[in-house]
């Protein structure tokens, strides 16, 4: 990749799609953490690259999997209060799908906003499973609900029977069998 611009726009999306962005209260202190996670030895390569590029510490852990069908798999791990700044500051404005995190991240990190509802407002964003506003059935493109109360992906709020999609590239949602009261 020639340009930094383009660099700093690829690390965003393999963070985005392939890394997490967390910070952990440990004792009295904040842990922040973000990571990339990956098979690929030539995406592993770039990540450090970049990091080194702009002078981000980091660590490289290899996880070996006792199954010979699964491939080893490298963690880049940025741990420092200065790293994670940095690199949530290069990246941030890049970021769609963790977005959030890093904004939560970078309050917390700059001690702006209360520290006890940004804590368990990050720790819902990352917990597995259903994320804050949606249910196991709408989080992505769809909506299925039956005599319930939902918004759907444009904002518009329904009571009843409806099931729903959406089209991610238009933005069209579709509805079938909608039952509004």
């Amino acid at each position: 990749m020639k340009s930094v611009e383009n660099r700093i726009a690829w690390l965003g999306g393999i963070i985005d799609g392939e890394g997490s962005v967390s910070v952990r209260r440990k004792g009295r202190y904040l842990r922040p953490l973000v990571d990339v996670c990956n098979t690929n030895h030539a995406i592993i390569n770039m990540v450090i690259s970049i990091y080194e590029e702009f002078g981000i510490k980091y660590t490289l852990d290899l996880r070996r999997w006792k199954n010979p069908n699964y491939r080893d798999c490298f963690y880049i791990r940025v741990r420092s209060r200065a790293g994670v700044t940095r690199l949530l500051e290069l990246i941030s404005g890049l970021l769609v799908g963790k977005k959030e995190q890093a904004f939560l991240a970078l309050q917390l990190l700059n001690k702006s906003g209360s520290e006890s509802e940004l804590l368990e407002h990050m720790y819902a964003l990352n917990r597995r499973g259903v994320h804050p506003g949606t249910s196991a059935t709408t989080d992505l493109c769809g909506v299925h609900s039956e005599g319930k109360r939902y918004v759907d992906l444009s904002g518009k709020e329904w009571y009843g029977r409806a099931v729903a999609d959406a089209n991610l590239e238009t933005g069209t949602i579709y509805r079938e069998n909608v039952e509004i009261r």
